[in-house]
């Protein structure tokens, strides 16, 4: 029964293999969608109009100041961070658990896709900055920095070249990247079953730690949404890859090397 195109389902009902159309059709739809904001960002200003209303010309502070970050910083920033290094050592734990434990051994899978998720997401995600060459509001000239505007699809700014200048490191949002990484939730339950709740946590997870990013100057809001959709259409491929090696006959190919070893 299909559930649309943002409902993939890891695997049938029966508990056979991933429905393979529905996890493409979502890469696709995440490439399309990631396109249309870069569309949106270079050809509108409802990017730098959305950072405008969040910054007072009078004072040159944003919505959360640097005073204000640094009394919030150990909840607000570092506490997210903190917590998906303690899910990660969960679903570490759990693997190693699955090993002779008959309860965790049925949420194995779950546990490798979490893992996975925790860090290919961030690692290509935070990864690909270093070519995008975009800089964060807080860095460009109408903010009180010293860089000019740079849009997605547009040719490098000169004004930002030259001795001393940096390359600019703001796009996709690295920040919130790990926390939509927990979108892999939807998919980590036990085969046959997908959580829409964990769905759900990891977007909110995730636009709550872009979103503080962005109400103090260092992420553009398209910087997050680019993040939020890259990251489910990663997140859809793992699992695609990952059912794909799971159905390898690997007890097969076990027996066949020790009967090679043998003869």
């Amino acid at each position: 029964m299909s559930q649309g195109w943002f409902a993939a389902r890891a695997v049938s009902e029966g508990g056979g293999f991933p429905r393979r159309r529905t996890l493409l059709w979502n890469m696709v739809v995440s490439v399309l969608a990631i396109a249309g904001i870069c569309l949106v960002e270079t050809f509108t200003d409802a990017d730098i109009d959305f950072q405008r209303w969040l910054f007072d010309d009078t004072t040159g502070t944003w919505l959360v100041s640097r005073e204000l970050h640094a009394q919030l910083k150990q909840i607000a920033y570092n506490a997210p961070k903190s917590a998906l290094v303690v899910f990660g050592a969960y679903w570490a734990l759990g693997l190693l658990r699955s090993v002779r434990n008959p309860a965790w051994r049925a949420r194995r899978k779950g546990c490798v896709l979490m893992l996975l998720a925790l860090i290919v997401v961030p690692c290509i995600l935070a990864g690909s900055r270093s070519f995008t060459n975009m800089y964060c509001p807080s860095q460009l000239v109408e903010f009180g920095g010293e860089y000019e505007l740079q849009r997605i699809l547009e040719p490098a700014n000169p004004a930002n070249s030259g001795p001393g200048r940096l390359a600019g490191m703001c796009f996709p949002a690295g920040h919130a990247s790990g926390g939509f990484a927990l979108m892999m939730l939807y998919f980590a339950r036990r085969p046959g079953q997908t959580s829409r709740g964990g769905l759900l946590f990891g977007l909110g997870y995730g636009l709550a730690m872009g979103l503080y990013q962005v109400i103090r100057g260092e992420h553009f809001m398209s910087d997050t949404l680019v993040t939020m959709v890259g990251a489910w259409g990663i997140v859809c491929g793992l699992v695609l890859l990952t059912d794909w090696v799971w159905a390898w006959p690997w007890h097969r190919l076990v027996r066949r090397f020790r009967l090679q070893q043998q003869a």
